[in-house]
């Protein structure tokens, strides 16, 4: 058991509940890689906007340039690309199972994204399974269908290959200007926007918090 001044007591108060956005909040850690495109992730679930998603395939073109090296990062890039153009173009007319294919490739994309804490036949085997995934998913959109039982299942070694991602950003779904300047203020823009509702969610939560909290209290003084 542990001794008891390891144990810092908390108030049973409504202001006792802290403030994680308060000016006395820990500084960030340093900065992910993939800190900026899983922020634009989270904000394409919440909402889909053309800004956002426009800021989704800027950050991944910027990924691209700086880690085209590793090529089971460079394929997972090539899948959200192909995903972030048919959700651009579609807008919330979307096959329901886009969001769930791009948060699930996402999440692979940063467990594997660095090479050197997982094997790379691991490594490989997770894309393939995504690559087959998105091949089923673009087959069902090209045929109208609605479930995977539609159409025939796509073999794992994924013989048709996703959207690429153009060494020029470029698509004929949609422009992406090579400004780099342009680029970095449009896509600071949708980081803070996505920071600044995550903030707003948060706080919302502890308010929603706190007045249980008063709740309670005022129950257990009748």
């Amino acid at each position: 058991m542990p001794h008891s001044a390891e144990i810092r007591p908390v108030r049973n108060e409504p202001d006792a509940v802290p403030d994680l956005f308060s000016v006395q909040a820990e500084p960030m850690p340093p900065e992910h890689p993939l800190q900026v495109l899983k922020v634009l992730v989270l904000s394409i679930d919440w909402e889909i906007s053309e800004d956002t998603v426009r800021g989704f395939l800027q950050e991944i073109h910027r990924l691209i340039k700086k880690h085209a090296d590793d090529p089971v990062n460079r394929k997972w890039f090539e899948l959200l690309t192909g995903i972030g153009h048919y959700v651009y173009k579609r807008k919330t007319d979307i096959h329901p199972e886009a969001i769930r294919l791009l948060h699930a490739i996402y999440a692979d994309l940063e467990a594997t994204f660095f090479a050197d804490r997982m094997p790379e036949q691991r490594r490989r085997e997770r894309l393939l399974n995504r690559v087959a995934e998105y091949n089923r998913l673009r087959d069902i959109v090209r045929s109208g269908g609605t479930s995977e039982t539609e159409t025939p299942k796509a073999s794992k070694q994924a013989e048709v290959e996703p959207a690429h991602a153009s060494s020029d950003g470029g698509n004929p779904e949609i422009s992406v200007e090579s400004n780099e300047e342009e680029n970095r203020i449009l896509l600071h823009e949708a980081f803070a926007q996505a920071l600044e509702e995550m903030r707003h969610l948060i706080q919302a939560e502890f308010r929603a918090l706190r007045a249980e909290i008063r709740l309670w209290r005022a129950e257990q003084k009748r």
